[in-house]
């Protein structure tokens, strides 16, 4: 995991609300009709099922990262069925984890302790299961941000340009989100986004960079963030 804290001076402006409260009846409705149906599937055909989810999440994902988000946005709007069958997959593929890096960060931002409303930009959120666990902290505020509206927390849009002000985030978290080919826009929205002193802050598999030691120069080099901390 990588965490990086922004050192550059800057002003800070208004924070922008950009929750959506709402969630369609008709997602709900098939969200409980594929679980009834997946409890009634035999052991074998669960296997088959999951078998199948691993299949199309190995295809989607190698897609995300070889396009550039702009095309990813565009194939994911025209068909939202994409994001469910890349995050069944997700989910399937991450249950054998020793620890989930959203865990994490959402263990971390419970920590945090604020007089003001602590503002943080969840970039590539999947199923935005970060904001889902910190709705009871009311001094916390979570934009999740993804290519398809899949729930009530999630703004759907291109992540190298999020509808967010300038240097109103305190925390921008890249949970396994660095996809696409044009990954660096991200990184330079992450900064645009931040405030002084603000966070970023990275969980990537370690096969994600060529050269870990490049990567971090590359991002104090171009962007101003300067490591404080990693956890292998």
């Amino acid at each position: 995991m990588l965490k990086s804290k922004k050192e550059e001076e800057s002003t800070n402006q208004d924070e922008e609300d950009n929750g959506d409260e709402e969630e369609t009846e008709t997602k709900q409705d098939s969200s409980v009709k594929e679980q009834s149906n997946a409890k009634n599937l035999t052991p074998l055909q669960q296997k088959m099922q999951k078998q199948l989810a691993g299949a199309k999440f190995r295809q989607l994902n190698e897609l995300l990262y070889t396009i550039p988000s702009a095309d990813a946005y565009s194939q994911f709007q025209s068909n939202p069925q994409l994001f469910d069958d890349y995050h069944a997959g997700f989910s399937s593929q991450t249950e054998g984890w020793p620890l989930n890096p959203n865990d994490v960060f959402i263990n971390f931002l419970k920590s945090q302790k604020s007089d003001r409303t602590l503002f943080v930009a969840d970039m590539g959120c999947g199923e935005a299961k970060i904001a889902e666990n910190l709705q009871t902290y009311k001094h916390i505020k979570i934009n999740s941000f993804d290519l398809v509206k899949g729930n009530k927390f999630i703004t759907p849009c291109d992540i190298r340009n999020v509808p967010l002000k300038n240097k109103t985030c305190d925390f921008v978290i890249f949970s396994l989100s660095l996809m696409g080919v044009n990954y660096f826009e991200f990184l330079k929205e992450a900064k645009r986004l931040l405030r002084q002193n603000g966070e970023l802050k990275i969980a990537e598999v370690k096969s994600r960079f060529e050269n870990l030691e490049k990567f971090i120069e590359f991002m104090k080099l171009y962007f101003g963030f300067e490591l404080v901390n990693m956890v292998n």
